[in-house]
């Protein structure tokens, strides 16, 4: 298996029906989710040190520093994303790499850039987010990932706008010193407040807490593919 300090996150993704879109709002596409992934950013800076790689004005490519905290940081920019009434295909992959460049994420490279490309080429229309592992990976942790990457596309399929924005309150706050409580949501809502039982409504019809526990089952996963075995 790939020793722990080469492991990192890279995802890959693009708007869906983007070509859709009215020219004004295709024209507004990269500000949108570079502004987007910036909120993102400055929850947890130390993890997402790199600006956004915009490619062909509707997609994108960013890396996770720390692979365990990529799911929740990921989550964290699709739901904020959705609340715009901008769905976004998304393939997360958890691999080596060899280079990261300062100026320019684009001219990255390695196996986590590569892979996380082709994974995303590889979803269908019905699919909107897959990951994957290192290929030395155990069968267990493929199959751990895989069954994480169904739920997660199952999520991304039925959350309500409403629900996304409750999603996006929530996990901005995982693995940050960062509190958030529900009737703070409800005060930030746009486009104006509402009560701290709607927000509460909307996480539950999310399942948010088995959002919740997606992302630390996740979080283990990771931590698992960096544990040396006995045999190693």
């Amino acid at each position: 298996m790939a020793e722990s300090f080469d492991l990192h996150a890279v995802a890959t993704g693009d708007i869906v029906g983007s070509s859709d879109l009215p020219a004004d709002r295709r024209r507004q596409l990269p500000d949108r989710l570079r502004s987007t992934y910036e909120t993102v950013q400055q929850t947890a800076p130390e993890e997402l040190p790199h600006e956004l790689a915009i490619t062909g004005g509707d997609g994108w490519q960013c890396y996770v520093r720390t692979p365990a905290t990529a799911l929740a940081r990921l989550l964290h920019f699709w739901t904020l994303l959705y609340t715009q009434g901008l769905p976004s295909r998304m393939a997360l992959v958890v691999d080596t790499v060899d280079f990261v460049s300062e100026e320019d994420l684009n001219e990255s490279d390695g196996r986590a850039f590569r892979r996380s490309g082709r994974l995303l080429s590889s979803l269908n229309g019905e699919r909107w987010f897959d990951g994957a592992l290192p290929s030395d990976a155990s069968e267990a942790h493929h199959v751990a990932s895989e069954g994480i990457g169904e739920l997660i596309d199952l999520f991304f399929h039925e959350w309500t706008e409403a629900q996304a924005r409750a999603i996006a309150g929530m996990i901005g706050t995982i693995g940050t010193e960062r509190e958030i409580t529900q009737e703070k949501i409800a005060a930030q809502w746009t486009p104006e407040p509402v009560t701290r039982q709607a927000v509460n409504r909307h996480l539950k019809r999310a399942h948010w807490n088995r959002v919740e526990r997606t992302v630390t089952r996740f979080e283990h996963l990771c931590h698992s593919l960096q544990t040396p075995t006995l045999d190693e």
